[in-house]
């Protein structure tokens, strides 16, 4: 199948971890950097952990 160009993965990724105590941390992926994949956390903050809130309700409202 083909596809438009924009369309393609670009290997970045990420999602949000909640750490406890209120707080959560940012993983972001990068599957094509060079010369290997690379990955890198967030601190612990409770402002990460408001916008994974915020992510899921807007998830949540498009999916249902």
């Amino acid at each position: 199948q083909s596809k438009d160009a924009s369309e393609l993965f670009d290997g970045k990724g990420g999602c949000y971890i909640e750490s406890g105590r209120e707080t959560a941390s940012v993983i972001e992926v990068d599957m094509f950097s060079q010369p290997k994949p690379s990955t890198s956390i967030s601190a612990q903050t409770s402002e990460n952990l408001s916008s994974k809130r915020e992510f899921e309700k807007e998830r949540l409202s498009k999916w249902l």
